[in-house]
């Protein structure tokens, strides 16, 4: 999954927003969405080297407290989580332990 991270997470910007993202004419707008969102993937492959849910719990008070003072929907989330999980092309037990945190962060923001 870390060598897919950056294909990873542009699949997650484009399952979030489409191909017609609100920011799509500033570049660096786009460059830092992909940034923050590259951040958002740490915890779940740290989670898996970690074999624990820890780094997830750490960071996802966070998020949701940002989320609801900039007023963006959890749902962003949830999306990209899910298009991780869709997108991992892990098979047999790795694609087991990276859904088991994928789903506990999907979980956490439904």
């Amino acid at each position: 999954m870390t060598s897919q991270r950056n294909q990873l997470v542009r699949n997650g910007y484009l399952a979030i927003f489409g191909n017609n993202p609100p920011h799509e004419n500033d570049q660096r707008q786009v460059a830092a969405c992909l940034r923050d969102l590259n951040y958002y993937i740490a915890p779940i492959i740290e989670s898996c080297r970690q074999g624990s849910v820890e780094p997830l719990d750490q960071i996802i008070p966070g998020i949701k407290e940002m989320n609801n003072s900039l007023g963006y929907p959890n749902s962003w989330f949830v999306t990209f989580y899910e298009s991780i999980k869709q997108n991992h092309g892990l098979t047999g037990e790795s694609a087991n332990v990276v859904n088991s945190y994928l789903d506990y962060a999907i979980n956490s923001f439904s």
